[in-house]
């Protein structure tokens, strides 16, 4: 059988079942346009064009300027740690905002458990540190950490297994 054939069948085999279950088009709608935004503003910014597509409704509810705010953002700015005398963590703004959108000490960090931490990376929000002894001796005296400042919950300790 040739795919046009397959493509026929199919619509043929489903057509009596869509007629006989309308779905959600019919009366209510199942989800309002709040929840549909709510769920929305979760997702990726890449995701979220995708889902222009899925029909005029979301295209519009996505593209909405009123909507702007409730949905992914782009680059608020960026954030960085200088070594001075102490750690210091710094936020600049792209809007030229002077506020942070999170609690920029990362209290969480300052802890006795480490000798001494220092930013290695930056993805997607979360931070990766490194957290060593003041004597290293051995690989067992350092571990990596994981963070999201814009939760201000503590950070995630990764293992030499993970």
């Amino acid at each position: 059988m040739e795919e046009a054939e397959k493509g026929e069948l199919l619509e043929r085999d489903t057509k009596p079942w869509l007629d006989s279950h309308p779905g959600p088009t019919v009366g209510l709608p199942l989800f309002t346009d709040d929840l549909i935004l709510e769920i929305l503003s979760r997702l990726p910014v890449r995701s979220l064009h995708r889902f222009k597509c899925v029909s005029v409704s979301w295209r519009d509810l996505i593209t909405d300027p009123a909507n702007r705010k409730k949905l992914p953002q782009t680059l608020a700015g960026f954030f960085y740690m200088t070594i001075n005398n102490r750690i210091g963590h710094h936020f600049a703004s792209v809007s030229g905002d002077s506020a942070a959108p999170f609690n920029l000490s990362i209290p969480y960090l300052h802890n006795n458990k480490y000798g001494g931490i220092t930013q290695l990376d930056a993805c997607n929000g979360l931070l990766l540190y490194c957290g060593f002894k003041k004597k290293m001796e051995s690989w067992d005296d350092f571990c990596f950490l994981v963070c999201n400042p814009a939760t201000g919950r503590p950070f995630r300790e990764l293992t030499s297994q993970e």
